[in-house]
């Protein structure tokens, strides 16, 4: 049974038995031990031990470990994740995270802890899109649903990032390429640069799988017989740090691509030509790797560390297709070689294909990010319009 015993000048704490009979105290709302009325504190004994009851009770003692220690401890050793959402999470817990919760117990940690800590970062000048990355880490730390987690440790009762309020992030805009433009910048480019090109535009893969591709990932068609009919998509090249790979280059391999599920693709008659072209004429076989850096020759550059073709670098290949736009006189600000990936994606949605087969095409998980990739085009107001007369028509018929 609860009671209330007197715990210093003129204050009481409300003591309870515990699941193993052991004697605790209760705290309040707000984490107090204890109050100056005896009834009040007998009350917060009483709703420990209905929580007892019910199943809902926590053991306060455990939110006791501070989160420098939790997040270093326990977290980031039994987190599994890439090695690049390792990286981010030592990066946010180091610029921003410890220095605001580092020495906090885990239980101390409250919601209004944590919308003083956002306003503080707004405040600072913190630009929201990263607000919300380091805001993402502190909720994956505290109340992540999946592996480790102060919550699902038992750590903590509830979710202390719930219901708090962010700055809004803007969408990035997207920059679309048309089909006509595609083209343009493939005639701006060096020769070597445009079956890597055609490849993407033509199947939309993201940069790390057409890093990863090899002669081997090409299949015939069984029906047609024709070559490089289809496109196996089965391994990615990350860029991280040398110290993180240990290699001496920045690429590392991993044997699946980002949705972790490998998929097949069919390609267009004419890529699959110039691929067969190609792959001839750079002297490549089963194992090499279909693109990289190129060597002497017009040959693929190979190196100790990797044999089978270097890998291109993002940023590298943004500083070549920025020249290509300069080139053809394109605009070239906050054009990425990723947002061909995009104009694969709203070809296809402004072509009448189904958003489920984009999605398996582009190796999306959630629909949401297949529409997030997505412009409506310079005709859509006039296409809205347009449907809205024939509806119209068809019901005054």
């Amino acid at each position: 049974m609860a009671w209330a015993e007197p715990h210093g000048k003129g204050r009481f704490r409300g003591r309870y038995l515990g699941p193993s009979g052991e004697k605790l105290t209760a705290s309040g709302p707000t984490g107090q031990r204890s109050s100056t009325s005896k009834r009040e504190a007998k009350r917060w004994a009483e709703e420990a031990e209905a929580q007892l009851r019910h199943g809902t009770w926590h053991d306060e003692r455990a939110g006791r470990k501070t989160f420098a220690e939790y997040f270093t401890e326990d977290f980031l050793p039994n987190r599994v994740v890439e090695l690049n959402q390792h990286k981010t999470y030592v990066s946010h817990y180091n610029s921003s995270l410890e220095r605001a919760f580092g020495a906090l117990e885990l239980g101390k940690i409250t919601g209004p802890v944590i919308q003083r800590w956002v306003a503080a970062e707004v405040k600072a000048g913190t630009h929201p899109k990263t607000l919300d990355n380091k805001f993402r880490t502190l909720q994956t730390v505290l109340a992540g649903q999946r592996g480790v987690s102060a919550l699902r440790d038992g750590l903590i009762a509830k979710n202390p990032c719930e219901g708090i309020s962010l700055p809004t992030v803007d969408r990035r805009k997207a920059h679309n390429y048309t089909v006509p433009e595609v083209d343009l910048l493939m005639t701006a480019l060096d020769d070597w640069w445009v079956p890597l090109v055609m490849l993407q535009a033509d199947t939309g893969i993201r940069w790390g799988e057409l890093m990863g591709l090899r002669v081997s990932s090409l299949e015939s068609d069984p029906i047609t017989g024709r070559e490089n009919a289809w496109l196996s998509v089965r391994d990615t090249i990350l860029e991280v740090t040398k110290a993180d790979t240990g290699n001496g280059t920045p690429f590392m391999w991993k044997a699946r691509p980002k949705g972790k599920r490998p998929r097949r693709i069919m390609i267009s008659p004419e890529v699959s030509a110039v691929l067969g072209t190609e792959i001839k004429a750079r002297r490549l076989f089963g194992h090499d790797r279909l693109f990289s850096w190129p060597g002497s020759a017009g040959l693929p550059l190979r190196t100790k560390a990797w044999p089978d073709g270097r890998p291109v670098s993002r940023r590298t290949f943004l500083d070549i297709w920025h020249a290509a736009h300069d080139e053809a006189a394109l605009p070239r600000e906050g054009r990425r070689p990723h947002d061909v990936r995009g104009s694969h994606i709203t070809w296809l949605l402004q072509a009448g294909v189904d958003v489920v087969t984009v999605m398996e095409r582009v190796g999306h998980v959630n629909m949401s990010t297949t529409q997030g990739y997505t412009d409506p085009g310079k005709d859509a107001e006039e296409r809205a319009q347009a449907a809205m007369a024939q509806l119209r028509a068809r019901y005054r018929a």
